[in-house]
């Protein structure tokens, strides 16, 4: 399996609310120009811009973006977006293992393709997740709470 897949697969999308997956589901489906790619987040998170709201995002920010009660401040996702990346390093057991991802979107050049791929590994966490008998680390089809970093709370 490629490195890519496997950090998708085990650092993040286990660990992502269901909210913004199916926020991202119906980006990534119906090709919306607020998903993007090269950036963190539009506009780019640089100081003075931190407490501007957000117009666009990448795969990750864009599931906290949607997914989590924030004040949709660049500053806040950029937090969301960074604590998904360490988290996913711990979860892989790997120093920067998160770029393996973050590069394979950023460096992507067919759009379409690359939005074809991310909704079928979309679609299959999330029936993943509607049948959690099959997953016995699965503790509760009640995630609200799940995946969404410190100070910053899902919907």
């Amino acid at each position: 399996m490629e490195a890519w897949r496997t950090v998708l697969r085990t650092g993040f999308l286990p660990f992502m609310p269901t909210k913004g997956l199916l926020a991202v589901q119906r980006a990534l489906a119906s090709d919306d120009p607020r998903l993007v790619q090269k950036a963190t987040t539009i506009p780019l998170p640089m100081q003075y811009v931190m407490e501007w709201p957000v117009e666009g995002a990448d795969f990750i920010s864009f599931v906290y973006w949607q997914g989590c009660e924030t004040d949709g401040s660049v500053g806040s996702i950029e937090r969301a977006f960074a604590s998904a990346c360490y988290n996913a390093d711990q979860a892989l057991g790997e120093p920067a293992s998160c770029h393996w991802f973050l590069n394979y979107w950023d460096e992507a050049e067919d759009r379409h393709a690359l939005f074809s791929g991310m909704l079928d590994e979309v679609n299959q966490e999330l029936v993943r997740r509607s049948h959690p008998d099959d997953d016995d680390d699965q503790e509760d089809e009640d995630d609200s709470d799940i995946g969404c970093p410190v100070a910053v709370e899902c919907k």
